[in-house]
Parts: structure tokens; C-alpha cells; sequence
């Protein structure tokens, strides 16, 4: 008995290729005379389980999918490839008993089903049976995987020490300046009877994102500021096209630099996960 049903369909919206691709990022495979491998050709088109118009867009290793297939994510899978082709695709949920159960419609048609003991697993493994079901009868977009390994990387290290680099210097006509130099210091040790001291100024920097008064930042943390530096920086030279953020960056970092990035008109995505998880920026492709 269904106890439970949540359906969504996904339509694609009319794009250009200029609006759903910037030149910086690879395109699939399909629109690229370049293409490592060829679409798939042995396609029965009149076979009864063949839909009409519906390519499968994958990663350019042929293999089936299996739970050794690193990074593969079959639910993005199936909706980049119902979204291109301009296929309604619908996930329906249910509960059967203790079991959570997914089936996959593509154009009001049923593809596969699949039970888990929890929603994403549920989910994923109905997805990855449709991938191999879909593999028999529709033409396969093979996509070359994106490398990123080239390009100029941003680390976090540096970015915590250009943020006290680009800390604004005391200048010598500073009152509290010639204060201490009236009471013995020289401008450069320490301060104190013993110049044990700090030698430069507290670090101060503006309230960002809601940090309330008070919150103090540790000597890992990444500033507005030396963020802003770098994408001032990227912006104004005409040989950069693309730079990334290293993985070391925290998931409050990235977030950071990609409202600066919505700010200043860049292209921003995440690539990989968890540790791995690194952010590219690019330069909008001018019309």
C-alpha cells in the first residue's frame, strides 16, 4: 500500500550554449569535434524500451557502474541527462513496510524501482539501476573529465598571511606611536622593559558574516579582505582566465569567497568532496 508519495518533475529551460557553458569550463564531449570518445551508434531506435530523444550524458570511462566507480553520482547523472534532452524526469517515493522505496519515471514512463532501509540509499541505488538499464538502449554522451590540476591555486597559508601582510602600517606621526617611543621604544623590537613584548599592532579587521562583537579569529582563519585582494588581482590581469582555491579551505572559506565572487560577476562552482572539495573561478565570458 503507498503511504507515502512525493513526486517532481524537471523540465529544461531554453538555453544557448554560450548561456549554459562558459569557454573556461570544458563542454561535454557531444558538442566538441575534439571528443576523446564517440557517441554511441549501435542504438536500435525502434526498439519498444527505447525513448525517443533521450542521450545519456556520462563521464568518459565506458565501465558499468559499480560501487567501486569513485566519485560517480547517478541521480546527477540522470537529471543532466533528462534536463538536456528536454525529458520530464520523476524520483516517486514511498514507504513498503520498513523499507524506503524509489521508482524512477522518465516522460511519465517507468524505468526502474529500488528499496533501501533509508531515503539515499534508496534514492542512489535507483538511480544507478537506470544508468545500466538506460546504457542498453540510449545513445551515450561520453564527456571528458574536468582537470583542474593546471591551474593557479590559491592556498589558504597564504591567504592567512596576506591578510596580515596587507594590514595597514602605523605611520610615524601616530599618536600612540610616539607615545611608546617617548617611553624608550625603538620602532621596531618589542615593546616592554625587556622588549619581550608584541612588536606590531593587534590585528583588526571589520565584522564579517555574523560574527558578533567580541568573536576573536584564530591564526587559520581566512579574511574578507585578502579574498577580495586576490579576485581584485584576478580581474585586472588579462592573461588569468581561471584560478582555484585549495582544498584547505573550510566549507565558512568557500562560502566566503563565493558571495565575493556573486559580488564581483565571477563564475564560482565547487568540484569533489569532502577533503577533496576545492573552488574554481572563472571570468564570465564576455558578449
Amino acid at each position: 500500500m503507498r503511504l507515502k508519495v512525493k513526486s517532481g518533475k524537471h523540465k529544461s529551460t531554453t538555453e544557448t550554449s554560450d548561456q549554459s557553458y562558459s569557454k573556461y569550463f570544458k563542454k561535454d564531449s557531444s558538442s566538441s569535434s575534439s571528443s576523446s570518445q564517440p557517441p554511441t551508434s549501435n542504438i536500435d531506435e525502434n526498439h519498444p524500451q527505447h525513448i525517443k530523444g533521450l542521450k545519456l550524458y556520462l563521464y568518459s570511462t565506458p565501465e558499468l557502474v559499480t560501487d567501486e566507480t569513485p566519485n560517480f553520482n547517478a541521480i546527477s547523472a540522470i537529471m543532466e541527462s533528462c534536463q538536456k534532452s528536454k525529458k520530464s524526469v520523476e524520483f516517486i517515493e514511498e514507504i513498503a513496510g520498513h523499507l524506503f522505496k524509489y521508482t524512477l519515471y522518465i516522460e511519465g514512463r517507468f524505468i526502474v524501482e529500488s528499496f533501501g532501509a533509508n531515503k539515499k540509499e534508496s534514492k542512489r541505488q535507483c538511480a544507478e539501476k537506470a544508468v545500466i538499464y538506460l546504457k542498453q538502449y540510449q545513445e551515450i554522451i561520453y564527456k571528458d573529465k574536468i582537470d583542474h590540476d593546471k591551474v593557479t591555486e590559491i592556498d589558504k597559508k597564504n591567504l592567512v598571511k596576506d591578510s596580515y601582510l596587507s594590514a595597514p602600517k602605523i605611520s610615524a606621526d601616530n599618536m600612540g606611536s610616539k607615545l611608546l617611543k617617548k617611553m624608550g621604544w625603538d620602532g621596531s623590537s618589542g615593546v616592554g622593559k625587556f622588549s619581550h613584548g608584541i612588536s606590531e599592532p593587534v590585528f583588526v579587521e571589520s565584522v564579517e558574516n555574523r560574527a558578533g562583537f567580541g568573536h576573536s579569529y584564530d591564526d587559520r582563519s581566512v579574511r574578507k579582505g585578502s579574498v577580495e585582494t586576490i579576485l581584485l588581482n584576478f580581474l585586472r590581469e588579462p592573461s588569468e582566465t581561471e584560478i582555484k582555491f585549495s582544498r584547505d579551505l573550510t566549507k565558512e572559506d568557500r562560502a566566503l569567497v563565493h558571495r565575493l565572487c556573486t559580488k564581483y560577476h565571477l563564475k564560482h562552482k565547487s568540484f569533489g568532496k569532502a577533503e577533496d572539495r576545492y573552488l574554481l573561478v572563472t571570468k564570465a565570458q564576455m558578449s
